[in-house]
């Protein structure tokens, strides 16, 4: 049986990247299956990411972190994380080195870089053909005090110049994959677009999920299965991401929940920490749980999502077509961008964490609820989204170039 060797490196800030990645490293061992090839997969990765990867049984080297700042409210430190830069630099540098290691111990056919710039770099130096699967290309830069002309000015530059750079070394990638949508409403399009000379890499393969809807049993008898209430409205709320950020949302939210319940809701809150034991409390009404294994069963059960603004959180939501009450960080410019393009599309309601109260997560929850035009709008996103398969076209295209198509 011939082998097919595939080397997978997902950046280790939060665990939206690391899961996305284990998506497509399924697929590809599925089409493996049907290829009648046999499949042999390495990540490489930092962070939480190890212990998730770990978990789901594939092998993993660990490279070191770098890391972004945040203060005490989550509010991202640009100035703190732009003082370490010859650090992160340095650290770059180790990641290539390490990368150039791994890789050419493993001697892959492909591989596949998720957000990560070392990974290829590394692969270019080898010679080895490599997919680039990203959401976000270009540098928004956080800005959270108003700006003078002048200074607006130099940021948008700024930005362009750092941009550009970026993108002529994402540019040693043979593809650039997008997970989302399609580029007139995609969720992204703010951090992909006015990239010039690497467009003709670009492909937007729609949002990378493990399990379709339909694959699923009927929302009633997942709230069977899950133990929740038939007739109630269920809160589905998710926190991830890093360090201060999570431990600023999770003190927020779980007062607000405690009083949603009081007032009928039942509300399941996951705080995204695979290490954990599974249930951390759970009293009938409020849920809170360390990790859920299929966080799609919750999705499809549930009536509204909460979470963090995340790229894959946002496109899990749409495809079971879920309305959701987006909380990014303040100062996080990729899920602020995201937050407001859902919200703009008419299947979204966002709250700034100086907007978070109880009355407004019930009014938010409310409009969601019972808003037709709401309704309609998900119902329009979710088809288009089940129309594409994101994870399967990027296993198809890891073997076309593993296979020198």
């Amino acid at each position: 049986m011939e082998t097919v060797k595939v080397y997978i490196a997902p950046c280790g800030l939060g665990l939206g990247h690391a899961n996305r990645s284990l998506r497509i490293a399924r697929k590809i061992v599925k089409l493996a299956s049907e290829l009648n090839v046999k499949p042999l997969i390495l990540f490489s990765t930092y962070g939480q990411a190890v212990s998730l990867i770990s978990r789901a049984n594939f092998p993993v080297c660990r490279v070191p972190p770098i890391n972004y700042f945040q203060k005490a409210d989550g509010t991202f430190d640009f100035k703190q994380t732009m003082s370490r830069g010859a650090r992160h630099l340095k650290t770059f540098w180790e990641q290539v080195a390490l990368e150039l290691k791994f890789i050419s111990r493993f001697n892959p056919d492909i591989v596949i870089s998720d957000s990560r710039l070392s990974t290829i770099v590394a692969s270019k130096i080898l010679g080895k053909p490599s997919l680039l699967v990203t959401n976000q290309i270009a540098l928004i830069i956080p800005r959270t005090r108003p700006m003078t002309p002048s200074i607006k000015l130099i940021k948008t530059i700024s930005e362009r110049l750092i941009s550009q750079v970026l993108a002529y070394m994402w540019r040693f990638s043979n593809r650039i994959l997008i997970p989302d949508l399609v580029k007139s409403c995609a969720i992204c399009r703010r951090h992909v677009e006015s990239i010039e000379f690497i467009e003709d890499k670009i492909e937007f393969i729609g949002p990378i999920i493990d399990v379709r809807p339909e694959e699923l049993p009927g929302k009633l008898e997942l709230r069977r299965q899950l133990k929740l209430e038939e007739d109630a409205y269920v809160v589905f709320a998710s926190i991830s991401g890093v360090g201060f950020e999570k431990q600023f949302l999770a003190k927020i939210l779980v007062d607000a929940f405690r009083i949603l319940c009081e007032r009928g809701y039942q509300v399941v809150l996951t705080l995204s920490n695979p290490k954990g034991v599974p249930v951390v409390y759970d009293d009938g009404r409020f849920r809170v749980l360390n990790w859920v294994e299929n966080c799609y069963m919750y999705l499809k059960a549930c009536d509204v999502n909460i979470n963090h603004a995340g790229h894959t959180s946002i496109l899990e939501a749409i495809c079971y077509g879920v309305p959701m009450l987006l909380i990014p960080a303040k100062g996080h410019t990729e899920r602020i961008s995201n937050a407001m393009i859902s919200q703009a599309l008419g299947v979204a309601r966002v709250l700034m964490y100086d907007e978070l109260t109880v009355d407004s997560v019930l009014s938010s929850i409310n409009y969601l609820l019972t808003c037709g035009k709401v309704k309609r709008n998900v119902k329009v996103l979710q088809e288009l989204a089940l129309k594409m398969d994101g994870a399967r076209r990027a296993a198809e295209l890891a073997f076309n170039l593993a296979w020198g198509k």
